[in-house]
C-alpha cells in the first residue's frame, strides 16, 4: 500500500510515519511537507499526488495557531479549507482512501455530556470554522475517514505539557484554566488507531481521544506530579479571566461510540498516555525535569492532591481511600474506628476519628485546600437499620451538615454515595397502589439527602455529583448486601434462598464503584446524579445462577423462597450517562470479581 502523509514531520506525523513503516514495513510511506508540496498552490497538489498515485493520503497539514487565525482568517482558511480541497480533488483523480484529522473545536461546548459525531457543529473560533468547513468537503468524497481528536500532545512538538514545563522552569505561580473540560490525545496513540483505520474500508467520521476526561488546571497538576515538580504553585482560572483571542468551548467531550460500532479499539487512559509521554520527554529533554537532590525533586511524601472521605472504614470508603492513596494523593479518612485502616497507614493517610457528631472539630483539624469530599458515612445500611426512621432521618441531615462543613472549608466538589432503592422509592411516591417496605425507609433517607445536598450545593456554588449505586459486591464487605451473603451461604453448604428473580438487576464490583465515583470527581457534569452499576443488566436469577456456576456450581438455589416485593424500572435509568460524561467504563471482570470476592469470604467466614 502506498500512503501520502501530509504534515509528515509534525508533531502527529513524526509517530505516524514510524507506526506505519513499523507495523506495515511492505507499505510506502511518502511523507509531504510544505518544501515537497505546498498545498495552497491546487497545481502542485494535483501534480505530487498523481505522480506519486498513493492508495490513501492521510491529511494532517494544518494552521494550527488558534489565536493567530482571530487576526488572520484568510490565510488560515486558504489551509485549512482550500488546502483540503485540493487534497480531495487530487485523491479523487486517482482514487485514493482519504483521511482526514479534525478537532473537538468544530463544537461549541455548550452541550452538557459526550458530543456524539452527529451532533450539529457550531465553531466558535476562526480555527473551529475552518476546520468543521473542511469536514464538510472531505465527507463529499465517498472514500473519506475523518478522525477528530482534542487537546493533542506528543513529544516531536509543542504542545500543552510541554508549555506547562517550560513555564515551570521560569515561574513560581501559573494560572491554569479550570472551567473548560475535555480529552489529551496522545500522538503515539491515535498513530494506532490511524494506522489501523486506513487499512480498512470502514469509512465515516470517528471521535478518538484518550479515555477519561480532565480540565486543563488538573491536566496541570497531573503533569506537575508525575515530572516531580512540586514548588510551582497552579492558581485556577476561568477562560474569561484567561483573556485568549479565540474562543474555546467549555465541553470538549468526544463520544466514542463511533469506534466501537466500527470494531475500532478506543485509546488507553490519558493518565497512562502522559505517564508514556513524560518517560520519553525526560530522555530527550532532561532539564525539564528536577535532577536528582534539587529542592524540585518529587518528594514520594509529598501528594498532589488532598481529598476528604467519610465513612473511610466502611465498604466503600475503605475501597476509595485506598484507590485516592495508589494515587498519590493525600486522604483525610474520617472513621468511627482506626482499626480497618492500618493496612492502608502512610504518611500521606490523615485517620480522623469520631461519630457525625463530631464532624464539626474533625472540618476544624484540616487547613488545606480539598479537591473533593465523598460522602460514604451512612450508619444503617442493611438489616434492622432499614426499619429504623430516625437513624435514616438523621444519616440524611447529618450529609446536609457535611456539605455545609465541606463550603466551610472551601472544598471543590462534593461527591454524594446513594443507593439503587431510592428509585424504587421514586415509584412509589406517584404509585397510589404501592405497597412499601422498611426498605423504602431507607430508600426514602437517601433521597432526602441527595436533594438536601444538591440544592445546598447549587446555593453555595460548590460543585456536586450523586452515585446512585446498584447491588454491589466485592472484598471487604462485612455487611449483608446480597451478594456476599449469596457467595457466603454457598461457601457454607447451605441453600441460599432469594426472591424468584424475574425482574432487571445490575451488579457492579468494588474496583468499579470506586473508578466511578474517582471519575465523577475529576470531569462528572456539575449538578448530575449518576447511576453507578457495572452497564450490563440481567434478570436477578441470571446473575445469581452465573454467580453459583461460578463459585459452586451444581448447588442449589431457592429462587422464590422470598416473595417478590420490589421492583426497579431500570428502563427510566440511563445506565450509560457516566461513561458518556467522564469515560468511566466498568472494566472488571465478573467471573474474576467473584472468585477474588469468594477467596476473600473464606477466609473470614467466621465474620458472618
Amino acid at each position: 500500500m502506498r500512503i501520502i502523509v501530509t504534515g509528515a514531520k509534525g508533531q502527529l506525523g513524526t509517530d505516524l510515519v514510524a507506526e506505519i513503516q513499523s507495523k506495515h514495513p511492505e507499505d510506502t510511506v511518502l511523507g509531504i511537507d510544505r518544501a515537497e508540496c505546498d498545498i495552497t498552490d491546487k497545481d502542485a497538489v494535483m501534480k505530487v499526488i498523481k505522480e506519486l498515485k498513493p492508495d490513501a493520503v492521510i491529511h494532517l497539514a494544518a494552521y494550527t495557531a488558534v489565536d493567530k487565525a482571530e487576526a488572520d482568517p484568510l490565510t488560515c482558511d486558504l489551509i485549512n479549507v482550500q488546502g483540503t480541497n485540493y487534497l480531495v480533488e487530487a485523491a479523487k483523480a486517482v482514487g485514493a482512501k482519504f483521511l482526514y484529522i479534525s478537532t473537538d473545536y468544530v463544537f461549541d461546548g455548550e452541550k452538557e455530556g459526550a458530543y456524539e459525531v452527529e451532533d450539529i457543529k457550531n465553531p466558535l473560533s476562526i480555527y473551529g470554522q475552518t476546520k468543521s468547513e473542511a469536514e464538510d468537503v472531505v465527507v463529499a468524497y465517498p472514500k473519506h475517514f475523518i478522525v477528530r481528536i482534542s487537546w493533542a500532545f506528543g513529544v516531536h512538538g509543542s504542545n500543552f505539557p510541554h508549555t506547562m514545563l517550560k513555564l515551570a522552569q521560569t515561574h513560581k505561580v501559573i494560572r491554569v484554566v479550570n472551567d473548560q473540560v475535555g480529552s489529551p490525545t496522545f500522538t503515539e496513540d491515535i498513530s494506532v488507531l490511524i494506522d489501523s483505520m486506513i487499512h480498512t474500508n470502514k469509512y465515516g467520521t470517528y471521535q478518538a481521544t484518550n479515555e477519561g476526561y480532565t480540565n486543563w488546571y488538573h491536566y496541570t497538576e497531573d503533569v506537575f506530579h508525575q515530572a516531580g515538580i512540586k514548588d510551582v504553585t497552579i492558581v485556577p482560572i476561568s477562560a474569561k479571566e484567561y483573556g485568549a483571542a479565540a474562543q474555546r468551548p467549555q465541553n470538549s467531550r468526544l463520544s466514542k461510540k463511533s469506534l466501537d460500532e466500527a470494531g475500532f479499539k478506543r485509546l488507553p487512559p490519558w493518565e497512562d498516555a502522559l505517564a508514556r509521554y513524560l518517560t520519553e520527554l525526560k530522555v530527550q529533554e532532561p532539564a525539564l525535569f528536577p535532577h536528582e537532590g534539587t529542592e524540585s525533586q518529587l518528594d514520594p511524601k509529598t501528594p498532589s492532591k488532598a481529598y476528604i472521605v467519610t465513612g473511610a472504614n466502611g465498604f466503600i470508603g475503605h475501597a476509595m481511600t485506598k484507590k485516592l492513596l495508589a494515587k498519590g494523593h493525600k486522604v483525610y479518612a474520617f472513621v468511627t474506628e482506626a482499626e480497618p485502616m492500618n493496612d492502608l497507614r502512610c504518611d500521606h493517610l490523615i485517620l480522623l476519628q469520631g461519630f457525625f457528631g463530631d464532624y464539626d472539630r474533625l472540618f476544624s483539624e484540616i487547613h488545606e485546600p480539598i479537591d473533593c469530599l465523598f460522602h460514604f458515612a451512612w450508619k444503617g445500611v442493611h438489616g434492622d437499620a432499614f426499619k429504623n426512621y430516625r437513624d435514616q432521618l438523621d444519616d440524611a441531615s447529618f450529609a446536609g451538615d457535611t456539605l455545609r462543613n465541606a463550603i466551610k472549608i472551601h472544598c471543590r466538589k462534593f461527591v454524594l454515595a446513594s443507593s439503587i432503592n431510592t428509585l424504587e422509592t421514586k415509584k412509589y411516591f406517584y404509585d397510589q397502589e404501592a405497597k412499601p417496605r422498611y426498605t423504602n425507609i431507607y430508600g426514602t433517607a437517601k433521597l432526602a439527602a441527595e436533594m438536601v445536598c444538591k440544592t445546598l450545593a447549587y446555593q453555595e456554588h460548590i460543585e456536586f455529583n450523586c452515585g446512585v449505586i446498584a447491588m454491589a459486591y466485592g472484598e471487604g464487605n462485612f455487611s449483608k448486601m446480597v451478594p456476599n451473603v449469596f457467595i457466603t451461604s454457598l461457601l457454607k453448604g447451605v441453600t441460599p434462598k432469594l426472591i424468584e428473580g424475574k425482574d432487571l438487576y445490575d451488579i457492579i464490583y468494588i474496583g468499579d464503584i470506586v473508578n466511578a465515583f474517582y471519575a465523577m470527581a475529576v470531569s462528572g457534569v456539575n449538578m448530575k446524579t449518576y447511576y453507578v452499576g457495572h452497564q450490563e443488566l440481567k434478570t436477578f436469577k441470571e446473575w445469581f445462577s452465573e454467580v453459583r456456576d461460578i463459585v459452586k456450581p451444581g448447588a442449589e438455589i431457592a429462587f422464590g423462597a422470598y416473595p417478590t416485593d420490589n421492583h426497579i424500572d431500570y428502563e427510566h435509568i440511563d445506565i450509560q450517562e457516566l461513561t458518556r460524561d467522564t469515560g468511566y467504563r466498568a472494566s472488571s471482570d465478573f467471573a474474576a470479581g467473584i472468585k477474588s470476592t469468594a477467596a476473600w469470604l473464606a477466609k473470614n467466614m467466621e465474620r458472618f
